[in-house]
């Protein structure tokens, strides 16, 4: 007992000790070489363990409260060389003084304090009751971030992490170091607690803590800890610390990586399972098994949020997406093709201009659908082979010898070129367009124009006969067959041909027209940004194989506005896939997983202003044609765990809602019927998200064995999506004159969604009314909201430029190829 009590009395009278020199040294302004001095004699004296020593030099002063004194963190280094303190005795008391609690106490952080709780639980009650009676500094920012940074240094050095036991103690409190972070971050996000200023404090603290976990990360002693059986506890609680404090950065891609690669490769693993208890429940198991189906598997309710991201999703999308959200593809296409097939001259008509008007107007609309989402005849509900609309998009803009077409055909090409091009035959009449229907015509277009090119190459046409023939083309009643022209223009562009220099002048005759009409004008930009993208690939070819040519750049440039609406379609353009499939460490997978992180970040933060996340459909498209369904809807589960873990479930499930529900107008296959009336077998297509979700949802059961969480998520997200996608019943009968799709919401959240969907972009008012067929296009907006390619497709309830603006192609010109992920097999 004797000796009990002088040794407690040796430690009082050490720590009194300690306490008055630390003072001292402060108030008397010590340089570090007398510092150093005198701390030798006072350790020799009365000697402490780290973690006291360093304690007494980080805590606040009865003097200062306010932030750490200048001259602790020199004394600090001097202590560290000498071996008085080392680095887990340091963070132990930066944490144990951060400003960050004060934060992460406050009672609406909810997300933040449950995380919290969940830590301090592991923790005793004595210590508990210890944390409550601390002094914390005011502002420990600026020491925090130097502090970090110095122990970084040291790890790189190899002098801070000798051992396992210093490694541990290093990993416990870097956890409770990144919860800390991760709360005080969410009750900023929720309750807009901090200043500007103290908020970039906090984040350059934390970019120096992301520093110094990062170099853990790489030390072998560190990582062979973690890693033994013994480390059990040390390793969840690392798991789930990073899980909750790695969604909140706003990293490049390779430190993200990194760090989850960490937390799922080396921190994921586990001890063996017990296979005793799983033999003795295994027969139980089957017979619940069998017993009870996926509406009996019961998950606990998770509220989700209609967020910002979710309906920025769907409002991401262009007009035509949203029209398909409420319509099915063919419901909309299928009675314009008919319409289309079924044109048919009036017994007494006498003009015949207008019916060629109004017939390709119609089309242009078709072509725009088409077009965008690389349909054929099948997907719009077109099952006849005679259909002529199915001949147009199919081998309209395809040349043909005059051996390879019908006389009647012939005929039609004769009379179109005498027409165009004899000015003594009296130019286009009525006779001819009245023994011409527009049907025809557009079958003849890329062989007219083949004729044209050959002309014009072998002195047949001379520029005057050229220019006066091109200018009846460029007139809005013909305007519209320029689509299957210049698609086919592009396609001979490409052969190494003298005819190159002929398509050449004709393409700079319809692009830079020298007079034209205003209503032409509006439709030819239309034309152009259907046909602007795999011009300007053959264009850019040919450039390259006579760089001489100078005719070549006005027309790139005439182009240049169209080529970001140009690629409009399903699928993504070379530069774009190229970013997802490079996104270390697992290509396309990690640039969702960084999309839907995004997503949620943008979702929880409070700044109304805040720019959106990055976000096209495109990729998620993409992703499925390359990676297939399974792997992305993976991809999403984990994100789902792993943002639920951190506190976000409500934010994350919407996001993930929405990304399975996003409308695919190729997914939605058309009942076809054959001229008989007969349905038709369906085509075979892809599985979507939703079919995937819900085979992984009916075997619950079995996946519960394997990750009870996961089935948890899979079956509570199978249940929203289905919910999600019941179309209510209207509550009455709906007046059609006065339907309209009103996107003038109440909520922030819409409004929000909006503003970031629309920014910059012109779109539509999508009223039924506006619908109308004019030739004139002022019932049709310009652009039908398409927006450019650029913003990922946006909406904007307003304005009227072009029209079909944004409507395009990715490459018109392998318009029926395969489709991309083909090229990835």
């Amino acid at each position: 007992m004797d000796s009990r009590a002088a040794a407690a009395e040796a430690m009082r009278s050490a720590i009194e000790y300690w306490s008055q020199f630390v003072a001292r040294c402060i108030s008397q302004r010590l340089d570090t070489e007398k510092f150093e001095n005198y701390v030798r004699l006072v350790h020799d004296q009365h000697p402490l363990p780290p973690a006291l020593v360093a304690d007494f030099f980080l805590r606040p002063q009865p003097s200062n409260d306010n932030s750490l004194d200048p001259r602790i963190p020199p004394y600090l280094q001097v202590l560290t060389r000498l071996g008085y303190v080392d680095a887990p005795s340091i963070l132990k008391a930066l944490y144990k003084y951060s400003s960050l609690h004060a934060y992460a106490q406050q009672p609406n952080a909810n997300d933040g304090k449950e995380t919290e709780k969940e830590t301090e639980q592991s923790d005793d009650k004595e210590k508990d009751e210890q944390k409550q009676k601390v002094t914390r500094w005011k502002s420990s920012y600026w020491a925090e971030e130097v502090l970090f940074y110095g122990i970084t240094k040291s790890v790189v050095e190899g002098k801070a992490i000798r051992d396992s036991k210093t490694a541990l103690d290093m990993t416990r409190i870097i956890s409770k170091l990144m919860v800390l972070f991760t709360t005080a971050f969410a009750a900023d996000m929720l309750e807009q607690l901090h200043t500007a200023q103290v908020r970039d404090e906090m984040e350059s603290s934390r970019a120096a803590l992301v520093a110094l976990l990062l170099r853990m990360c790489e030390n072998d002693i560190l990582v062979g800890a973690v890693s033994k059986p013994i480390a059990k506890d040390v390793r969840k609680e690392m798991s789930a610390s990073l899980a909750s404090f790695v969604p909140t950065l706003q990293l490049v891609p390779q430190i993200t990586d990194k760090l989850e690669q960490f937390r799922t490769e080396i921190l994921a693993s586990s001890d063996p399972a017990d296979k005793k208890k799983q033999a003795t429940n295994a027969a139980m198991d089957e017979l619940l098994d069998s017993a009870v189906g996926l509406d009996n598997f019961v998950v606990a309710e998770i509220p989700v949020s209609n967020t910002r991201a979710g309906l920025y999703i769907y409002l991401n999308a262009a007009s035509l997406d949203v029209i398909l959200l409420f319509e099915k593809l063919p419901n909309i296409l299928e009675p314009l093709c008919q319409l289309l097939d079924n044109w048919r001259y009036e017994d007494d008509q006498e003009e015949y201009q207008p019916v060629y008007e109004e017939f390709g107007a119609v089309l242009l609309l078709v072509l725009a659908f088409t077009y965008r989402y690389n349909l054929n005849a099948v997907d719009i509900g077109i099952a006849s082979p005679d259909s002529w609309v199915a001949k147009i998009i199919g081998r309209g803009h395809i040349g043909r010898q005059c051996n390879e077409l019908t006389q009647r055909e012939n005929d039609h090409l004769n009379g179109w070129i005498h027409g165009l091009f004899d000015t003594e035959a009296g130019g286009l009449g009525d006779e001819l367009m009245s023994s011409c229907p527009p049907q025809e015509f557009y079958l003849v277009v890329a062989p007219l124009f083949q004729s044209i090119v050959v002309a014009y190459t072998h002195g047949y046409l001379n520029d005057e006969s050229l220019k006066g023939g091109i200018e009846y083309l460029v007139d809005t009643f013909l305007l519209p067959s320029l689509v299957p022209a210049i698609r086919f223009l592009a396609d001979y562009l490409w052969i190494d041909q003298k005819e190159q220099k002929s398509i050449i002048k004709i393409l700079q005759l319809i692009l830079l027209p020298s007079s034209i009409s205003g209503e032409a004008s509006t439709m030819l930009s239309s034309v152009k940004n259907l046909i602007a993208k795999p011009l300007e690939h053959a264009l850019r070819t040919y450039q390259r194989r006579d760089p001489k040519n100078q005719d070549i750049e006005p027309l790139l440039r005439t182009l240049k506005d169209s080529i970001p609406l140009s690629r409009r379609t399903g699928g993504t353009d070379l530069n774009e896939l190229e970013s997802w499939t490079v996104t270390p460490p697992t290509g396309l997978s990690s640039a969702i997983k960084l999309t839907i992180q995004g997503l949620v970040h943008w979702s929880i933060h409070p700044a109304m202003n805040s720019m959106p996340t990055s976000y096209t459909h495109r990729q998620i498209l993409a992703a499925l044609k390359i990676m297939g369904p399974k792997r992305v809807l993976h991809v999403i589960l984990e994100e789902i765990r792993q943002h639920t873990e951190a506190g976000s479930a409500s934010i994350v499930y919407d996001v993930a809602i929405s990304l399975i529900c996003a409308p695919d107008a190729a997914k939605d296959a058309p009942a076809v019927v054959d001229a008989n009336g007969n349905m038709l077998p369906p085509v075979q297509r892809q599985r979507s998200l939703r079919d995937l979700l819900k085979v992984e949802a009916e075997g619950c059961r079995k996946l519960q064995k394997k990750d009870p969480a996961l089935a948890e998520i899979v079956v509570r997200l199978h249940r929203r999506v289905e919910a999600q996608m019941i179309i209510p019943q209207p509550p009455g009968i709906l007046q059609t004159a006065e339907m309209s799709l009103n996107l003038d919401g109440d909520t922030a959240a819409l409004g929000d969604a909006m503003a970031a969907a629309a920014s910059g972009v012109q779109g539509d008012n999508m009223s039924v009314d506006n619908l109308t067929l004019d030739v004139s296009m002022g019932g049709v907006p310009s652009d039908l909201g398409l927006g450019s390619a650029n913003d990922g497709g946006s909406l904007d309830p307003s304005g009227d430029a072009a029209m079909f603006e944004g409507f395009d192609t990715q490459d018109m010109d392998n318009f029926d190829w395969d489709d991309i992920g083909n090229s990835f097999q």
